[in-house]
């Protein structure tokens, strides 16, 4: 273990990421549970780490409207590549291009 992880477990204290992680775990693992939602919307979609798109895709069904996400990864902040598809999120046929820009004038 780090300091950092040694901290976190004598504080009994969690990253983000590992609330994440644990809330998609406790979700896919609890008998009789499904999907709580028939939809999620995800904006900013390009900062999102892994651990976070696993917890939204077991929180919707699958199907034809399950995540609507928006994202733009040029401006991504965070060094983090995505595959949506190993993550299993479809996309193929579902995505789009967003061509008109209301925040700025370029």
């Amino acid at each position: 273990m780090t300091l950092f992880e040694d901290g976190l477990a004598r504080d009994r204290a969690h990253t983000w990421l590992q609330v994440c992680a644990e809330a998609t775990r406790l979700l896919r693992d609890k008998p009789g549970a499904g999907p709580s939602y028939d939809h999620v919307v995800v904006d900013e979609a390009q900062d999102l780490h892994p651990a976070q798109w696993r917890l939204l895709r077991v929180l919707a069904a699958d199907g034809p409207e399950d995540l609507f996400v928006t994202g733009d990864p040029h401006q991504r902040i965070y060094d983090a590549w995505v595959s949506l598809r190993f993550l299993g999120i479809s996309v193929a046929g579902r995505s789009g291009r967003l061509r008109v820009n209301y925040r700025s004038t370029q």
